[in-house]
């Protein structure tokens, strides 16, 4: 079995890391999750492919026992590991950074599942202009982009993708709305870009 991390009760969430970083990088967005879900971080180590790791997170659902949809958050080829598993099925929920279509266009647009892309706006790596490309082949697509941030977003930029994942699976993955006996977790909203410094 891929080692992971098992942590909360309640749907399943995977957070899928790339093959140029590890679990760790996830570190700041379980604790924002594990209240409301069920959260399985694997560490794939150095195995690379892309097939071969989602092959390898199947064993891992069918030996922790997750039976119902899941959601799938990947970062770089950890989202190409969420999108062949959406595409293979059982993804209730698709968060995607910094990653490029795991499949043809014309595949990727038979997915029905709500999907969210967050990007750095300053991504080198994957330029944002893949992600709108990738939201576009995805009817059921929210993209947003976070201004001065590169290709991880999550290490980057915690105190904005951090609420911003959660509240999008929220949503649309747990189906609860923003209710008063829940505790809150503050999301700022910019309603236009800050003007650069002089």
């Amino acid at each position: 079995m891929i080692p992971c991390s098992d942590e909360g009760e309640g749907p399943a969430v995977l957070l899928l890391h790339g093959s140029e970083s590890s679990s760790a990088m996830w570190k700041e967005l379980v604790p924002l999750l594990v209240p409301w879900m069920r959260v399985i971080v694997p560490d794939f180590g150095d195995s690379a492919d892309a097939r071969d790791r989602a092959a390898a997170v199947r064993e891992l659902l069918e030996e922790l026992q997750v039976t119902e949809e899941f959601a799938a958050v990947g970062h770089d080829s950890g989202g190409d590991v969420a999108q062949i598993l959406a595409l293979e099925g059982g993804v209730k929920t698709l968060v995607l950074f910094g990653c490029k279509p795991a499949a043809p266009i014309e595949e990727l647009e038979r997915l029905e599942m709500p999907a969210f892309l967050l990007w750095g706006e300053d991504d080198e790596i994957v330029p944002h202009a893949v992600a709108e490309g990738l939201s576009d082949a995805l009817d059921a697509s929210t993209l947003a982009l976070i201004p001065g941030c590169g290709h991880s977003p999550i290490e980057e930029d915690i105190a904005t993708a951090g609420p911003l994942v959660y509240e999008f699976l929220r949503a649309r993955f747990l189906g609860r709305s923003h209710g008063h006996s829940e505790e809150p977790i503050p999301i700022e909203v910019l309603t236009q870009r800050p003007e650069p410094p002089r």
